[in-house]
Formats: structure tokens, sequence, C-alpha cells
């Protein structure tokens, strides 16, 4: 789904430490509404929408916040662990998909895209936290690297249309000798896969 964003949210902190990454992001849809919020995850309108305007909230609507929970929980099956969320929601919003169970938001009428643009902090839980483990020990996951999910709440192929946290996450990986990101993807758009193509990600990225 291309977006085409009426509404933009974005949480007073983002712009606070983010100014200039939300003025970038916010400046491609010039026409767009933005307003100010206190939490990227309890906006009364979100909450009171219909449902009927599920797929039109995703498109037309985005959420640009700052993630506190920077922790990597072990995974153990296409990963070995699930890294920080560089967003949650989707631009595809597929009727079977778990993710709009997972935000505050969704009980009601919408699951629109939120981006976190905390991007080094999740950059830098990660770091942390494959360097105490050691060597990896080979497994289903992979026989190298220690792997970490970066789209289990989100189609980051998607969220690279907007924004380029992941590809910021994926150069840094390159930079850690024992780490390769991963997620699965339904939206293998061109653009998307040229970014992840030209910064060649040497083998520390796998896109499922």
């Amino acid at each position: 789904m291309k977006p085409d964003f009426k509404t933009i949210y974005v949480q007073k902190a983002a712009i606070q430490y983010y100014k200039e990454r939300v003025k970038a992001i916010v400046s491609r849809w010039p026409d767009a509404k933005v307003i100010e919020v206190e939490r990227h995850n309890d906006i009364s309108e979100l909450r009171d929408m219909d449902p009927a305007e599920w797929l039109t909230a995703k498109r037309e609507i985005l959420v640009l916040g700052i993630i506190k929970s920077l922790d990597n929980t072990p995974n153990g099956r296409s990963t070995d662990f699930i890294a920080p969320s560089g967003a949650n929601g989707c631009l595809s919003g597929c009727q079977y998909c778990y993710v709009a169970r997972r935000k505050t938001n969704s009980v009601a009428g919408s699951n629109p895209l939120t981006l976190f643009l905390n991007t080094e902090g999740v950059i830098k839980s990660i770091r942390n936290h494959s360097d105490g483990l050691g060597a990896k020990t080979p497994n289903q996951c992979d026989p190298i690297y220690w792997t970490y999910d970066i789209g289990c709440n989100n189609d980051v192929m998607g969220d690279v249309m907007v924004y380029d946290g992941a590809i910021q996450m994926v150069e840094a990986a390159k930079t850690m000798k024992n780490v390769k990101l991963s997620f699965a993807t339904k939206n293998a758009n061109e653009m998307s896969l040229n970014k992840f193509l030209n910064i060649k990600p040497e083998g520390h990225c796998r896109i499922r």
C-alpha cells in the first residue's frame, strides 16, 4: 500500500530530541495536518475511529514517536532474539495479522503505522546485547551470526518507504562481528529493496 498521509501525529518527545528527523519526514507530505501528542500509543482520535476505516487509516495516518522498551527478547524460531521495535503497525493491513492486537490504539478502529525515531538507541541495545553473548552457537536460526528480528511488529519494507531507520540498523550491523538482522515481508517493493541492496548488507541482513 502506497502511503498518502493526510494526518501525522507526532509525539512531543520526538520533536524535542529528533526535530530534524521529524521535519524531514513531515516535509514529504506538505499537505498533511500535523498534530502533536503526549504519547504515541494513547491517541483518542485513533481509538475512536470506525473500524470500517481500518485500511483508510493505514494509508492516510502516520504516527511518529519514541519507543521506551529497548529490550532484546529470546525468540529461538526464525531468529535467536527479537530486537526492540523500530515501528509498530503496517501499511498493508492484512486481515489475519497479529500486530493489531499488540497496540493500544488497535482495540478500536485503527492501527496506523507508527515509526520510532530513536534508532540509535535500538542499535546500541543490539550492540550491547550481542557483545555479551560471545561466539555464536550454531543452530537452526544461523550457524555463524546471532540473529535479531527487526520486523516482529511491522513490515520493514513498508517502513523504509517513509523512514530509513531500518537501513541505519543494517549499516550498523555490518560493524558488529556476530550479528545478522532479519525480517519477514509481504511488501517487497523495488524502492525499498534497492535501498537494502545499495548499502551492501554483506551477509548481515536476511529478508524472509
